[in-house]
Parts: C-alpha cells; sequence; structure tokens
C-alpha cells in the first residue's frame, strides 16, 4: 500500500513541475510560491514513507541524495516510478509486501486457469 502511495505522490511531483512551469510562464507569483510549497510536501512525504524491511534505509531519501548530488532530476523520477528494490541492501521492496499481505490473510487468492 506504501509503495502505491509512494508512486501516487511521484505522480503528483510531475504534475506539480508543470504547474509551476504554467505559474512561472503566466507571472503568477503565488501560483507559483504555493506549486513550490506543495512539491516540497509531497517530496518530504515520499521520502518518508517507504521503509526497507531488511536493512532500515529509506530508500526515498538514498535515491533523493543520490541523484541530487549527481544533479540529474530526470533519473531522479525515473528511479522513483520503477522503484522495486532498496538501492543500499537490493532487497525486494515488492515482495516484502506480498510476504506482509500474504501472512495477514488479506491477499485475494489467484483464480486457476
Amino acid at each position: 500500500m506504501k509503495l502505491k502511495i509512494y508512486k501516487t505522490l511521484t505522480l503528483l511531483l510531475l504534475l506539480d513541475i508543470i504547474a509551476i512551469v504554467f505559474f512561472l510562464t503566466m507571472w503568477d507569483i503565488t501560483g507559483v510560491l504555493v506549486s513550490v510549497s506543495l512539491f516540497v510536501i509531497f517530496l518530504a512525504l515520499q521520502v518518508v514513507i517507504v521503509k526497507c524491511p531488511n536493512c532500515g534505509t529509506r530508500p526515498g531519501l538514498w535515491l533523493l541524495a543520490i541523484w541530487t548530488l549527481f544533479l540529474d532530476f530526470e533519473l531522479y523520477f525515473a528511479d522513483t516510478v520503477l522503484l522495486r528494490r532498496c538501492p543500499k541492501c537490493d532487497f525486494d521492496l515488492y515482495q516484502a509486501l506480498t510476504q506482509q499481505l500474504a501472512a495477514k490473510g488479506t491477499q485475494k487468492p489467484r483464480p486457476k486457469r
């Protein structure tokens, strides 16, 4: 569930960048300030929402730090959209999610073909 929220926040970040560019071209300073503040809030939520169950690090923070150092924000968005593994320990985050759902018994059984 948290990974779906993580990817939704990534989509909202991309839409917010479009809004920032739009408000900059229209010279609407209040729109720019609101969009930038939303960008910071979405980014902060995205950084802290997912925690690796294996090593305890936050993959969103790792990705933000790595791609900010390289000044390559396109790859940051690509990595956040395709986040499947922890960048530190290479643990499969989706496998941990499905195991948690199976342990709780909330995973729907797949129909047999």
